[in-house]
């Protein structure tokens, strides 16, 4: 039966004509990330960015509640942007936008959905599953913890598009030589 109702689901999906209005909220919430890097320095940019982020998030979250979203991109592109947001429901509604968004068929989705359930899991002092995210604070390394690493395999793992344990310890290792080498 479950098999059936997703199904149904991604097929409901599929053939809708994405939301043009959320398609401009995800430009330009990518935009803003993108740019970021040029006003390094520019305290105005930076103190409107969450400004921006806010109108974002509310119109999104908005368009998911009156059933707005009619494509699996949408669903993706709503989580991606209330991943940006800073309160456990926005992680958890973005964690539940990002799985139908795989469900219906977006692939791009699935480490998304995995990052937004690690973004929740930490924001309500619980540890990460799949460890997607990555945290330093004042002059201590970077770090994944908390992490339950031990929950998953790695072929869990694998299946949301996240690293293996073994790659995803390197990586913090690079992220660490990184940041001594900046310094």
């Amino acid at each position: 039966m479950r098999c059936v109702l997703l199904l149904a689901f991604a097929m409901r999906l599929a053939g809708q004509t994405c939301n043009a209005e959320l398609e401009r909220l995800y430009q330009q919430d990518q935009a803003d990330r993108e740019d970021s890097e040029k006003h390094l320095g520019d305290k105005k940019w930076f103190a409107t960015l969450p400004e921006r982020d806010t109108a974002r998030l509310a119109r999104a979250r908005e368009m998911a509640r009156k059933g707005e979203l009619r494509c699996p991109k949408d669903y993706s592109r709503a989580a991606l942007i209330l991943q940006h947001g800073s309160t456990p429901d926005d992680f958890l509604l973005a964690h539940v936008l990002s799985t139908a968004a795989a469900i219906g068929g977006e692939t791009d989705a699935k480490w998304l959905s995995a990052a937004t359930l690690d973004r929740h899991l930490q924001k309500i002092g619980q540890p990460q599953i799949f460890g997607t995210q990555y945290s330093f604070q004042g002059k201590n390394p970077w770090t994944m913890d908390p992490y339950h690493e031990d929950l998953l395999t790695d072929a869990s793992r694998e299946l949301f598009g996240v690293p293996r344990l073994v790659q995803q310890k390197k990586q913090l290792d690079e992220i660490r030589r990184e940041g001594k080498e900046s310094k």
